[in-house]
């Protein structure tokens, strides 16, 4: 092969591999804006998840609580404080005057989610929501499904756990359990 040869040679070949790095950037670019939008639709996906859940478990909760005994009478969703140097929302909150029974659902919980919780959300309840007054501050977790044994974790911190069925509630803690006093 002459000189001139393989300098055309070496040309077209440096000429392909730019434009196949060309192509590569491309690519990855692509491949980057179709995960950040895969991001998005998948927090909307769980965001929506979340509201269903809410929604099944809300309407019912005021009769499942008082059959436990707590003369909760009236119920309010997702509300949201900015108080004590926090943004917090609090998925179910059931009161009466005297006793309050917050409510964290999720679709699926896990441990992390539960121990996020009782240290993030939980204590700062009274902070938060001032406006309740001196009341007693039970907590409750709520989902469709447990993951990690996760149930178990909660009742053992003294929530109560209630497992969403369809359009059915059921608190899962045996009849003798005693929940935990948060907020005191």
């Amino acid at each position: 092969m002459t000189h001139d040869r393989f300098q055309v040679a070496f040309d077209e070949l440096l000429a392909s591999q730019q434009a196949i790095e060309r192509q590569i950037e491309r690519t990855q670019r692509q491949s980057e804006d179709t995960e950040r939008k895969l991001g998005r639709l998948e927090g909307l996906f769980h965001n929506q998840w979340g509201r269903l859940v809410e929604a099944l478990v809300e309407p019912g909760a005021v009769e499942l609580f008082r059959a436990r005994g707590l003369d909760v009478g009236m119920s309010a969703r997702r509300i949201k404080s900015s108080r004590a140097g926090r943004n917090l929302e609090y998925d179910v909150v059931l009161f009466n005057g005297t006793e309050i029974v917050v409510i964290e659902v999720k679709m699926t919980f896990r441990v992390a989610d539960v121990r996020e919780f009782l240290e993030e959300e939980l204590p700062y309840f009274r902070e938060a929501c001032p406006h309740f007054g001196p009341v007693r501050v039970f907590g409750a977790v709520a989902a469709l499904e447990y993951a990690e044994q996760s149930d178990r974790f909660a009742e053992r911190q003294g929530l109560f756990v209630v497992r969403a069925q369809g359009v059915r509630l059921d608190i899962v803690n045996p009849p003798d359990f005693r929940p935990r006093e948060f907020c005191v």
